[in-house]
């Protein structure tokens, strides 16, 4: 019992830190986009729509969080 106990807090550390892990790269990945995108941008026109591009990108991954958690609840 007390071994079942260790190796389920052990796993779920485990995938605690892969979601971690997952969740930064997107962070990063959002990041370098918008500076890419600042960087290139040559008009408030392109600038807004690349932003709103990113924006988008963020709010999918956010729906699909959240209806995970909701699966895990």
């Amino acid at each position: 019992m007390q071994m079942d106990k260790k190796f389920e807090a052990m796993l779920k550390k485990k995938i605690d830190l892969e979601k971690l892990k997952v969740e930064s790269e997107a962070i990063n990945g959002w990041h370098e986009k918008i500076t890419r995108t600042l960087s290139m941008s040559n008009d408030y026109k392109s600038l807004d729509i690349n932003i709103k591009q990113t924006l988008k990108s963020m709010e999918n991954r956010l729906k699909v969080l959240k209806s995970q958690i909701k699966e895990l609840e």
